[in-house]
């Protein structure tokens, strides 16, 4: 009998026990990261792939990196935008298993819909858990437990639903949390947050959760979009097979024969058979043979050096996977190069960026780039200037812009003041005799000026009218001017973008821009973008998204829509008086006063807060 707290003199295989168990304490675990567990544990069947079998990256390397993110404890959010048919969903679903049986977190998977959480359940997500030995052993022995949208599994829970199911988004804190096509989601509105932000505030109080952003693009202000840009935004580089130049695949670089067109049109089975990529150095021409090992030799590398750490942010189009040639990539853009709609699902699904009718940014940008000129004289004979501007918070934007009698244009001037009263001494010192003021923003605040200022005029905005501009009247409510009534140029704002952007594309009616065009102005007259979206029956219609800022982007449209309205007035066309409904208020004669001050020009600090720039210079 050994004496308490001692072991047996006898007990030497019970030392042994001891020195295992202490062993086995102390030696740090064999940690697989996700790709790696993934190829040991998960198998795919037929009904989820079209290659079944063990799971392996060996044709698809670019999916590790991603991978080897999750088990990073100082990464906290994933950001896909990948193109279709690239192993996204296999590669977040990774993460997904992984959690379930390795890192035992609770999950929660969010799709566009709850339709769409229950089909992603029943067709792709539970058979690959009975696929797989590894998770099937965990699922509940009680199959009330194992639901679709609801499954307990020994040792965690994943829950599944809806962007559109906003009490459940709300329901429960969560370790893991996977977001499917966010471009799809409701975004924020006047009444609730974005379901977005709701579903990232499941993890904000969990040490070391993980939330998973996927979708392919829309446009640029879409939801994936700008999450990519939050991130340190890397692509995917892989090698010249002649030169070695490491370089990032873009459709571009796509070429095929000039004889793979007929008098019938491009000959598709001949373009897919002969497109080859060139290297953007050496322009050496790379076949789909050679893809797969320059997959292998390829690397991530980061383009936004100043993201947060904890963001990681990947950018795929449907260029790398080494089942899709570039020839299929070719064909695509052919076939849909004549169809916007199809235009769009390519761009967005194929090339993995954001789509405009328009054509891409840049396109949009050296078209208006295009437009200036160089200006020497006064204005000719016959141009009357024109003032609008849009009023933000703590400052005004403003463009003036000379016209004649045929809609040819010249802008002359514009910029950012402090407020009215500094943008009246501009429009003075052109001598516009109408001024135009957005009015969607701080209505009575404009309204009240306007009824002060003669020939100032309040400019609103209104999808619903059945004309393209229409007079109406504005009362006051409150004040010392209450009970005055303003009259008001309402308009159609897309017809007048749509209008406006025909004028930049084509020039006709001339519209032109006097000296250089400034960044600020260039970057805010691409603030908005045309897009197609589906009508409540189907059909296709276009639609102006916002883009980034566009303050003087609204100027222009309110320009021409203003200049439509006053024409006959300003250049005293009498016979093309509108009827007496739409009458505009009578023409003014400024006031020349002192009693705002003389002002030089208006100055404004640029938008990073490091330069003092001069913006309303007169420009001659």
């Amino acid at each position: 009998m050994g004496v308490e707290g001692t072991l047996p003199d006898d007990g030497e295989e019970d030392v042994s026990i001891y020195t295992d168990h202490l062993q086995k304490l102390f030696t740090p675990p064999n940690v697989l990261n996700v790709w790696q567990w993934a190829e040991a544990n998960v198998v795919l069947s037929a009904r989820v792939t079209p290659r079944p079998g063990p799971y392996s990256t060996s044709w698809c390397s670019y999916v590790r990196e991603p991978q080897e993110a999750f088990t990073d404890p100082k990464v906290r959010f994933i950001v896909l935008c990948w193109g279709s048919r690239t192993s996204k969903t296999e590669t977040t679903m990774n993460m997904v298993r992984y959690s379930l049986a390795a890192d035992c977190q609770p999950c929660l998977i969010v799709m566009p819909s709850l339709p769409m959480a229950r089909s992603f359940s029943e067709t792709r997500l539970q058979p690959s858990v009975d696929d797989s030995p590894v998770l099937s052993k965990e699922k509940p022995d009680d199959s009330d437990h194992y639901k679709l949208l609801e499954m307990h599994f020994k040792r965690a829970s994943l829950f599944l639903t809806g962007a559109n199911s906003r009490a459940n988004l709300k329901s429960r804190g969560i370790g893991v949390l996977m977001c499917d096509e966010i471009d799809t989601w409701p975004e924020e509105n006047e009444k609730d947050t974005g379901a977005l932000q709701e579903a990232v505030e499941r993890i904000k109080d969990r040490p070391g959760a993980k939330a998973i952003l996927t979708s392919t693009p829309t446009v640029e202000s879409g939801q994936i979009w700008y999450e990519f840009g939050l991130g340190d935004q890397r692509y995917y580089f892989i090698p010249c097979p002649e030169c070695g130049h490491m370089q990032k695949l873009v459709f571009g670089q796509i070429r095929w024969p000039e004889e793979c067109k007929d008098g019938d049109g491009w000959k598709y089975n001949e373009v897919k058979r002969l497109a080859r990529y060139h290297c953007e150095k050496c322009d050496a021409p790379w076949n789909d043979g050679q893809k797969l090992k320059q997959l292998q030799a390829g690397e991530w590398r980061a383009t936004n050096l100043k993201a947060e750490a904890d963001r990681r942010s990947y950018h795929l189009s449907s260029l790398y996977p080494a089942w899709i040639t570039y020839g299929d990539v070719a064909v695509q853009f052919l076939r849909s190069k004549s169809n916007p709609a199809e235009l769009q699902r390519v761009v967005n699904s194929w090339f993995a960026e954001p789509f405009y009718l328009g054509g891409m940014k840049g396109e949009f940008e050296a078209a208006i780039a295009a437009r200036s000129a160089d200006i020497h004289a006064e204005i000719t004979h016959g141009y009357k200037p024109l003032m609008t501007v849009d009023v933000q918070q703590d400052h005004v934007r403003y463009v003036v812009r000379a016209h004649d009698r045929e809609r040819k244009s010249i802008r002359m001037e514009y910029g950012q003041a402090p407020g009215l009263e500094e943008a009246e001494l501009v429009a003075k010192r052109w001598g516009c005799p109408i001024v135009g003021v957005d009015a969607a923003f701080r209505q009575q605040q404009v309204v009240t000026w306007c009824v002060q200022h003669p020939g100032w005029i309040p400019i609103i905005g209104a999808a619903g009218l059945m004309t393209d501009i229409r007079w109406a009247d504005i009362p006051i409510d409150g004040g010392l001017f209450k009970g005055h009534v303003v009259k008001s140029l309402r308009f159609r704002p897309n017809a007048w973008r749509e209008e406006l952007y025909k004028r930049i594309k084509t020039g006709k009616p001339e519209w032109r821009i006097a000296g250089e065009v400034g960044n600020d102005y260039k970057k805010e007259m691409s603030g908005e973008a045309r897009v197609l979206r589906k009508g409540s029956r189907g059909q296709s219609v276009i639609e102006w998204v916002k883009t980034g800022p566009n303050h003087y982007w609204d100027c222009e449209v309110n320009q021409i829509a203003l200049l439509e309205a006053t024409r006959a007035y300003i250049f005293d066309a009498v016979q093309e008086q509108p009827a007496e409904s739409n009458k505009p208020p009578p023409m003014p004669s400024h006031p020349v006063g002192d009693e705002l001050g003389e002002i030089e020009r208006a100055r404004r600090v640029s938008r990073d807060g490091r330069e003092d720039m001069e913006i309303t210079e007169r420009i001659w």
